[in-house]
């Protein structure tokens, strides 16, 4: 007799996760109704690893206080990694509290920010580390999905990083993402 294996633990949404609203799920495609949000974002040249180590590197500097006011703020799940013509913009999503008047400016003068308007967002979700190539392999999946489903795209496609050092460091949560028109 078999008998199957529950892990409920990895089912947790991160502390502090941006919220949204599930409002199609089909295995593990969903799409998401996300409200309006704040991040702060930095280009960064380099290859997905690469990019993603530099980028958050100085974005965590500018949430633990590298900022004119010395405020520190959480790190709020997933960081957005966009690719761009010549690198990566990494994205961190700031806490609803904060808006474009009231965050404190960065000491680093390459972070910038962004308001982001209320959105429906397609989702691959998926687990593991998440090479360049299989950034593009998940991509053509989710781009199928939405023909499949008549969805058109509205942004460019993007990796969703839940944690860099999960607990069981072969199975973390990644996400590839777009948004809907």
């Amino acid at each position: 007799m078999r008998i199957p294996l529950r892990l409920p633990f990895l089912k947790l949404k991160p502390r502090g996760a941006q919220r949204y609203k599930v409002l199609v799920r089909k295995g593990p495609f969903e799409v998401r109704q996300y409200p309006r949000s704040f991040k702060a974002k930095l280009s960064v040249d380099g290859n997905l690893d690469e990019a993603f180590a530099e980028g958050l590197g100085a974005l965590r500097q500018y949430l633990a206080g590298g900022n004119l006011k010395v405020r520190k703020f959480p790190l709020t799940p997933p960081v957005l990694q966009i690719p761009k013509k010549d690198g990566w913009e990494l994205d961190v999503f700031l806490p609803a509290t904060l808006d474009p008047t009231t965050a404190p400016k960065p000491i680093n003068r390459f972070i910038k920010f962004e308001v982001i308007p209320a959105r429906k967002v397609a989702v691959l979700r998926g687990r593991g580390k998440l090479s360049e190539e299989a950034f593009h392999r998940r991509s053509l999946e989710l781009e199928a999905f939405l023909r499949e489903h008549n969805l058109r795209s509205g942004s460019v496609l993007r990796v969703a990083h839940f944690t860099r050092r999960p607990r069981l460091p072969f199975l973390p949560k990644n996400e590839v993402q777009i948004d809907l028109t």
